[in-house]
Order: C-alpha cells, then sequence, then structure tokens
C-alpha cells in the first residue's frame, strides 16, 4: 500500500508508539500517538425555522458535531421534543425518529381580536 505509507489509523482509545526507520541503516525516529474518543460538542437540527401548514408532517434530522470535527447523522440517537404539544408532536418512536406532526397553527392565533 504504497499510498497509505506514514498513515495512522485510530482503532481505539489510547497511546501508541509510532516508529519509522530508515531500512538500509536501522536509523528510526519514534513520536507517541494518543487516540481519543471524540466528543459531541453540537448538535444541528435541520430544516432550520420551518413553517408548515396545519396538520402537515415534517422530517427533522440530528447532525452531531464532534471535537474532532468530524460529523454524524444522530437523528435516530437523541431525544426529541417540543416545547408545545398543543401546537406540533415530535416522535422517538424507532422508524419515525424526529417526525413532526404539526396538530395546530398555535394558540396565539387563535386569540386575536
Amino acid at each position: 500500500m504504497s499510498g497509505s505509507k506514514g498513515l495512522a489509523n485510530s482503532v481505539d482509545a489510547g497511546s501508541a508508539t509510532i516508529t519509522a526507520t530508515y531500512t538500509s541503516t536501522g536509523i528510526s525516529g519514534s513520536t507517541e500517538l494518543t487516540v481519543t474518543d471524540a466528543e459531541l460538542v453540537s448538535i444541528e437540527i435541520t430544516p432550520a425555522d420551518t413553517i408548515i401548514p396545519s396538520g402537515i408532517i415534517q422530517q427533522f434530522s440530528a447532525t452531531g458535531t464532534y471535537t474532532d470535527s468530524s460529523t454524524q447523522d444522530i437523528t435516530d440517537s437523541v431525544t426529541w421534543s417540543t416545547s408545545d404539544s398543543e401546537v406540533a408532536t415530535i416522535s422517538n418512536v424507532s422508524g419515525s425518529t424526529g417526525l413532526a406532526n404539526s396538530v395546530d397553527a398555535g394558540r396565539r392565533n387563535h386569540h386575536r381580536n
């Protein structure tokens, strides 16, 4: 694998000594490589700031950003909730996680004079 010489692949958290040896002379150098578990630092929900008519469903997804700058779809790993279940509900049921159902156009709109 000539295109991957010197490319380290992290397998599990821990420390390892990385050594490079010049074959013809046996001269080598080494360094420590520490692998840590990436930690979740933020969650982005898409689509953002959505407007839908009453009675319509909307699928939301959650993308996690980690300390190593990687991202991952975590839609099925988060717990979804709504601030007002009289306006919209959102599912945590496997196969439909993040699926919102608009229930009402909002109580604010119904109480205008």
